[in-house]
């Protein structure tokens, strides 16, 4: 049973603004919380038509996301390591580093690919104690944005600015938020901005009961 506290589900919306009319890209989640599981139903849908579906299990152990495995081999298996804090420190090619409660930065680094990105951060605390952007800007995952307990990403650092390096890539995101009646963030607004100029902005919604 979902309970307050609990994300039921969520939805990520990116606008493309282009020559033509403008471009929605929407992303679903939906989740079954178990004991010691979480199953999750996404949906990807282009200007309302839907284009896929699929499922996926993260899979815990005391208290934290330890694997994230498709079930019908349509994405990518893998894994997550932690520190003797139980701080993230390893995502999939991902190496995290952390000073105190701030995340510092993100590495790939391997022959073919790689990036840094690098942050800054503002002084107010967010809603509830914890910044649901560290976590999406280091994992991706829709569901914790908003419970970063479960993958060792709890901190009430606020990012304002994400910086990603080589210069190839060399943009720039801001961030602003929504907050419910509660206090709970209900929507993150992300604009992102590269050098050469083209911008573009995406939205988190986040549903909760």
């Amino acid at each position: 049973m979902i309970t307050r506290g609990f994300l039921k589900n969520s939805t990520l919306e990116t606008i493309i603004y282009g020559e033509s009319n403008p471009t929605t890209l929407i992303e679903s989640y939906d989740y079954v919380w178990n004991s010691q599981s979480i199953d999750v139903t996404a949906t990807s849908s282009n200007n309302g038509i839907i284009e896929e579906r699929y499922e996926y299990t993260y899979n815990l152990s005391e208290g934290l996301i330890r694997s994230k495995n498709y079930s019908d081999g349509t994405g990518h298996n893998f894994s997550f390591g932690y520190d003797s804090s139980n701080r993230l420190i390893q995502f999939d090619d991902q190496m995290i580093s952390w000073d105190n409660d701030k995340l510092t930065s993100i590495k790939v680094d391997d022959e073919v690919y790689w990036y840094h990105k690098l942050f800054t951060y503002g002084t107010t605390p967010a809603a509830n104690g914890y910044s649901p952007l560290v976590t999406f800007s280091v994992t991706g995952e829709a569901l914790i944005l908003t419970h970063p307990e479960l993958a060792g990403l709890k901190t009430n650092k606020i990012p304002l600015t994400e910086i990603t390096l080589p210069n190839e890539l060399n943009q720039q995101k801001n961030f602003e938020y929504e907050f419910d009646k509660d206090g709970y963030i209900s929507k993150i607004n992300e604009i992102t901005t590269q050098a050469e100029g083209e911008s573009w902005s995406t939205e988190y919604t986040i549903v909760w009961e």
